[in-house]
């Protein structure tokens, strides 16, 4: 899938930001009116334990980039860089493994991934970009805790970023084996998952 370029840039005024950089290059963002209901210190270990699960590790001088926001700007990206005009749970935008484009017209001379990156000093895996509002309203009508949606939602994306996807059946079966799982061995490392937010 094509890379959140130019658009992302712009998000950067409207983000605090919340990085979380450590070994692994994790780099957490939140939209400023999410930041009270959000753990940033959660969100890092879901994607350390799902990176460990898939016996992966970032190159030196990589990141992989989680960004929290609203419906508005998941509606415009999806529209924009998966053509469905559409508000969606979570995207994943990977330099890894190019996604599909589901409009009629895709976007033009957009082929380079530029992401935001900190500093200008490491390069992106990916981004998985989160809706706080869908992830919401999803745990309402399951009647889950949103912390345990936005937990699922997260693994889900990263898996995306790493070539995983549901295109096919076999496909998607196994994805859902892995993030199955992922899940598993998260809530038995994270008892804090199943808080109510």
């Amino acid at each position: 899938m094509r890379g959140i370029a130019n658009q992302t840039k712009s998000l950067k005024t409207d983000l605090i930001q919340d990085l979380l950089v450590n070994g692994n290059e994790i780099i957490i963002q939140v939209f400023p009116k999410f930041e009270p209901f959000i753990s940033t210190s959660l969100l890092h270990n879901v994607v350390s334990i799902t990176l460990r699960f898939l016996e992966l590790q970032l190159p030196t001088g990589y990141y992989l980039g989680i960004i929290i926001g609203d419906n508005k700007t998941i509606k415009d990206l999806n529209l924009r860089y998966r053509g469905l005009d559409e508000i969606t749970d979570v995207l994943s935008f990977s330099t890894i493994h190019q996604g599909q484009y589901y409009g009629v017209n895709p976007p033009k001379g957009e082929s380079s991934m530029e992401f935001p990156n900190p500093a200008g000093t490491l390069e992106p895996v990916g981004e998985v970009l989160i809706s706080y509002p869908k992830a919401k309203q999803q745990a309402l009508k399951a009647n889950i805790p949103v912390n345990q949606e936005l937990i699922t939602l997260l693994v889900h994306g990263t898996l995306h970023i790493f070539g995983f996807d549901h295109e096919s059946k076999n496909d998607e079966e196994t994805m859902v084996n892995k993030q199955s799982n992922i899940l598993k061995e998260l809530y038995q490392l994270e008892p804090g998952i199943n808080q109510t937010q």
